[in-house]
């Protein structure tokens, strides 16, 4: 036979037997890849090394990344059935209630906003409580493991225990761990940063006190199937030494309590962690309480300038300039305060005061002025003038004892009425 025609016998035969072979080939990895097999008869690791030993995309290796996928959720679904479900219930179920031993550890403070009623803490949350199922967990031979929050959801019951006072959106978790014991105890040790609403009491503004407080409560379970405890160990609650150190807020004491809650069905048991900080107010004496002081006193100076027509202009544009600014002072300080506050406080009582004693100084200067040139009464006008500058000076420190004597916030429409009347 020529090369011709050997050549013609060879391209003959190709076109022939490479459709069949296709076909087999591709039967053979729809059986391999059959979802019906079972998974375990699968190796993967073999067709991953086939998949790699190849360049093109073909068929045959987009359907065995697929199957992998498949196997990976096939086997955490596995994982998950074969934790029973009494292991997911609390331990006394049918019994008395569980009881969680709770302890709050404030890391870092970063103020509180008193417009939006917030406050923002960085702290370490430990629970403890006794499971005596998790001896059967452990290996053999170890009395004590660390898993992490999300496999411990997969296997063991967990309290559930929430921040009840959180704002919306106002919990981020930094870490966490579960700490398991072959005698049963379980603890869990989680690191959140935390954005907690509360209503402050603002009446004594600057002087306040005021008490944050962070509430524990389970997110399902009522007071008859869980109870909140203090926990004995101390250094695992309270606040981090010197972290109010050089802060507007200084730190004065700390109380963990317990209690239960009843609104209508809700009934739970709750913890509770309020710290006790003095606000320092030197600080708003030198950018408000002095200011207002000082404007009061250049009011007062139209009492010593001459009542000559000249210096009429002077004296009640600096009345009045004095007057403005103290407006604009009382503005700011009321940015700083919630809007939804109750009642006056107490830096409102003094800008109050201030703005009255400013609007006296002003009308009683029109007054002497109107005597003076108008009426022509000159000496009058002089001896008013003489007994004014003596007088107001007098008032203006009564009106700044009598407000610092009702810095404490209470009966402040009170304190108010009295100092008008002064």
């Amino acid at each position: 036979m020529t090369p011709l025609w050997q050549m013609h016998v060879c391209a003959l035969a190709t076109c022939f037997l490479t459709p069949s072979m296709w076909v087999f080939v591709r039967g053979k990895s729809d059986q391999l890849l059959s979802p019906n097999m079972p998974a375990r008869e699968l190796d993967a690791s073999v067709l991953e090394d086939n998949i790699g030993a190849t360049s093109c995309h073909s068929h045959l290796q987009v359907r065995a990344k697929t199957s992998i996928s498949d196997l990976a959720e096939h086997d955490l679904q596995d994982t998950a059935a074969a934790t029973p479900l009494a292991q997911l219930l609390r331990p006394s179920l049918g019994g008395k209630p569980d009881v969680v031993e709770f302890a709050i550890f404030i890391k870092n403070f970063f103020g509180l906003q008193f417009r939006d009623n917030l406050f923002s803490m960085d702290v370490v949350l430990t629970l403890r409580w006794i499971d005596p199922r998790i001896s059967k967990l452990l290996p053999a031979g170890a009395n004590h493991t660390t898993v992490s929050l999300a496999a411990a959801k997969e296997t063991i019951w967990l309290p559930d225990i929430i921040v009840a006072n959180r704002a919306i959106a106002g919990e981020e978790e930094i870490s966490s761990a579960i700490d398991l014991y072959r005698d049963g105890h379980v603890m869990k040790t989680q690191r959140i940063k935390l954005s907690v609403q509360q209503h402050f009491d603002v009446a004594a503004f600057p002087f306040d006190v005021q008490r944050p407080k962070i509430v524990l409560s389970s997110r399902t379970l009522m007071a008859q199937d869980l109870l909140m405890k203090e926990m004995t160990q101390k250094n695992f609650s309270g606040v981090k030494p010197g972290l109010f150190s050089s802060r507007e807020f200084q730190f004065v004491s700390q109380e963990t309590t317990v209690f239960e809650e009843a609104d209508a069905n809700l009934r739970k048991s709750r913890g509770a962690l309020t710290i006790t900080l003095q606000r320092d107010w030197t600080r708003y004496l030198q950018t408000t309480i002095l200011p207002e002081i000082f404007l009061i006193l250049i009011s007062f100076t139209v009492f010593w300038m001459p009542r000559a027509t000249p210096f009429a202009m002077p004296r009640v544009a600096t009345n009045l300039i004095s007057f403005l600014t103290l407006m604009t002072l009382s503005i700011h300080t009321a940015e700083m305060l919630p809007p939804d506050r109750e009642g006056m406080a107490w830096i409102e009582l003094f800008a109050d005061s201030m703005q009255m004693q400013n609007c006296l100084i002003l009308f009683l200067n029109l007054f002497v002025d109107w005597v003076y040139n108008t009426m022509g009464l000159t000496d009058l006008g002089e001896k008013m003038t003489r007994e004014l500058a003596g007088l107001f000076p007098l008032m203006g420190i009564g009106v700044v004892i009598m407000c610092f004597q009702g810095r404490h916030g209470q009966n402040m429409e009170h304190s108010q009425t009295m100092i008008r009347l002064w």
